[in-house]
C-alpha cells in the first residue's frame, strides 16, 4: 500500500499524512527472508523424513527432542520437578516455559507453541546481524551473514524447542538499538536475554563495554542494570525456593558434561569432534575479521564470554554456543564477500549440505545439538 500524499496550501510541500501506514512498517531485507525459509524448510524437511520413519510419532516428534521435554515439564509442573540422576528444571531459565505455559492455558500445543515462537525468535535474530552487518560493513557482507547464520549447522537448534534463539534475537537487537544509542531499549532487550538464557547477563555485559560517548557511565548502567535486577531477582527467587541462590549452576552437576580440563585429560573418551570443527570455523571466522577488518570491542568481548563459560560449566553443546551470539555470523557474511564466486558457492554448499547431515545425526543419531 503505498502513503497517499497531502498537498499544503500554506507552504506548497506535499507531506505523507500522520498517523499508522503499511508503508511505514520496516520490511525484513530479501536475503533474511531467503535463507531463512531456505534452512528452515531443509530443516523441517528432514524432520520430515525421520519423522515418517518412526511408527507412532508424529512428524513434529524430532524437533521436539532434548531440552523441549525439559521446557514443557517445567511449564507444566515447575522448576522443582526432577528426574532421573537428580537433573532438575533449575537450569532451564523462564522466558521460554512462560511462552510454552501461556500457549497450553490457550489450548494450543505447546510443542507447535514452541517450534513458532523459536523460529520467529530466529527470523528475528537474522535481521538484527544483517542489521548490524550492514551498518558496521557493507550491504553484500549481510546478505551472506544472513545466509551463514541460518546455513550453519548447528543452527538446526534454533527450530528445536531451545532458548537459544530467544537469547540470540534479544542479545542481538540490544546491540542494534544501543549502537542507535536507544540505551532503555538496549537494556531491556538485555533483561529479555537474560530471561532466556543464564548466558543472557553476559550480553548485557559486552553491551555495557561497547557503549561510549561523554557520557559513558550513565550508559552503562541503562543498558546494564536490567539485565542485572532481572538476573538478581532470579538468584532471589532459587535461594526462596531451595535454599541455594546458584542452584541453576549446580544442578549441571547432574548432566553428563565434560569441561576442558576432562577433554585435555582424555580427548578420545570426552571430545566430539564434530563440535570443535564447527567452532573452529567460526573462530576461523571471527580471528580473520579481527585481524583483517577489526571488530568493534563489545563484539569481541561478547564472543569470548559467550564461549569460555561453556569450556568450565560444560562443553556439550559447545557447537550450538559458538552461533548462539552474532559476532561468528556477522564475521562469516565479512569473509565471503571477500572470496571469488566460485569458492563463495562452494562454501555455502558445503554448509547447506552439512546442515542435512548434523540435523539428521541430531534426529536419528542422539547427538547432542
Amino acid at each position: 500500500m503505498t502513503a497517499q500524499l497531502i498537498h499544503d496550501p500554506a507552504s506548497g510541500v506535499a507531506e505523507e499524512p500522520r498517523g499508522w501506514s503499511w508503508s511505514r512498517v520496516p520490511r525484513p531485507p530479501r536475503a533474511v527472508v531467503l535463507s531463512f525459509c531456505v534452512s528452515r524448510l531443509v530443516v523441517v524437511a528432514v524432520a520430515l523424513v525421520v519423522g515418517f520413519t518412526r511408527s507412532g510419532e508424529s512428524w513434529l516428534s524430532p524437533l521436539l527432542h532434548w531440552d523441549y521435554v525439559w521446557y514443557s515439564e517445567v511449564s507444566a509442573h515447575g522448576f522443582a520437578v526432577v528426574r532421573d540422576q537428580g537433573q532438575t528444571g533449575w537450569p532451564f531459565f523462564p522466558l521460554l516455559p512462560l511462552f510454552l505455559w501461556f500457549g497450553r492455558a490457550l489450548g494450543l500445543p505447546s510443542g507447535l507453541v514452541g517450534i513458532v515462537v523459536v523460529d520467529a525468535a530466529f527470523f528475528a535474530a537474522l535481521w538484527g546481524v544483517h542489521v548490524l552487518a550492514r551498518r558496521h560493513y557493507s550491504e553484500r557482507s549481510a546478505d551472506l551473514a544472513a545466509w551463514g547464520l541460518s546455513l550453519f549447522p548447528s543452527s538446526v537448534a534454533f527450530t528445536m524447542v531451545y532458548s537459544d534463539a530467544l537469547a540470540l534475537a534479544a542479545t542481538t537487537w540490544a546491540f542494534v538499538s544501543a549502537e542507535h544509542r536507544r540505551d532503555a531499549k538496549a537494556g531491556v532487550l538485555g533483561a529479555v536475554a537474560t530471561l532466556a538464557r543464564p548466558n543472557g547477563v553476559i550480553g548485557a555485559v559486552a553491551l555495557a563495554g561497547a557503549v561510549d560517548g561523554p557520557s559513558r557511565a550513565r550508559r552503562v548502567v541503562r543498558v546494564l542494570l536490567p539485565s542485572l535486577g532481572v538476573f538478581a531477582a532470579w538468584l532471589g527467587v532459587q535461594w526462596w525456593a531451595t535454599g541455594d541462590p546458584l542452584r541453576f549452576l549446580h544442578a549441571k552437576l547432574a548432566w553428563d558434561e565434560v569441561t576442558v580440563v576432562e577433554a585435555v585429560a582424555d580427548v578420545r573418551a570426552h571430545v566430539q569432534w564434530p563440535e570443535l570443527v564447527l567452532v573452529a570455523v567460526g573462530a576461523a571466522a571471527v580471528l580473520w575479521c579481527w585481524r583483517q577488518r577489526g571488530l568493534p570491542r563489545g563484539w569481541l568481548v561478547l564472543y569470548l564470554l559467550s564461549l569460555v563459560p561453556s569450556l568450565v560449566t560444560g562443553m556439550t553443546g559447545i557447537a550450538r554456543y559458538s552461533v548462539a551470539c552474532f559476532v561468528p555470523a556477522v564475521c562469516c557474511g565479512v569473509a565471503l564477500e571477500r572470496m571469488p564466486r566460485a569458492l563463495r558457492v562452494t562454501c555455502l554448499s558445503v554448509l547447506l549440505a552439512a546442515l542435512v547431515v548434523v540435523s539428521a545425526l541430531v534426529f536419528t543419531e542422539n547427538w547432542t545439538p
